[in-house]
């Protein structure tokens, strides 16, 4: 009850704000009220189209809803956002990044969407080569693909580079 308290306030005190809409946002979200939070993310869309945390939040709520396609679409768009806004504040941005590529590759995959999810974790290694993650998804559809040799240079690399890749599905 505090916390909508004090972000009702915040919209109050400045309505456009989109910092203050996404905070009063994220705790309706909180409590179930997602087309209400739905709403006031699309606010601070209209006030900044590259808010990246408001398009990863009604990612979040498409997935609640079950509506995979659609949160694909916030969550791509987030991810485009945040390569525009890396530059000025990578502190915000690169603990983001990185595990957003990946969802986004896992929501392909488990659609069956394996050439779309390939290209996310390829996308996500190409801005953080051998993260372990990545790696080993990539691995993994490689070597179901029949791309056993790719799957297990990745596996290999990966190896060097961290020292194990016991979960990796191409080591030797």
């Amino acid at each position: 009850a505090r916390a909508i308290a004090m972000a009702e306030r915040a919209v109050r005190i400045a309505p456009e704000d989109p910092d203050a809409l996404k905070s009063l946002a994220f705790v309706l979200t909180a409590q179930g009220n997602l087309d209400r939070a739905t709403t006031l993310y699309q606010q601070v869309l209209a006030l900044d189209a590259d808010a990246w945390p408001a398009l990863i939040n009604l990612g979040e709520i498409a997935s609640m809803r079950g509506d995979e396609m659609t949160a694909i679409g916030f969550f791509e768009r987030a991810w485009t956002a945040m390569g525009r806004a890396y530059e000025s504040e990578p502190q915000r941005v690169g603990p983001w990044h990185v595990p957003l590529g990946i969802e986004i590759g896992d929501l392909h995959n488990r659609r069956g969407e394996v050439a779309d999810a390939e290209l996310w974790y390829r996308r996500v290694l190409s801005r953080a080569p051998y993260h372990p993650e990545a790696t080993v998804r990539l691995a993994g559809l490689l070597a179901a693909s029949g791309a056993r040799d790719e799957a297990q240079s990745l596996c290999q690399a990966l190896m060097v580079r961290i020292g194990s890749a016991s979960d990796c599905p191409g080591k030797l």
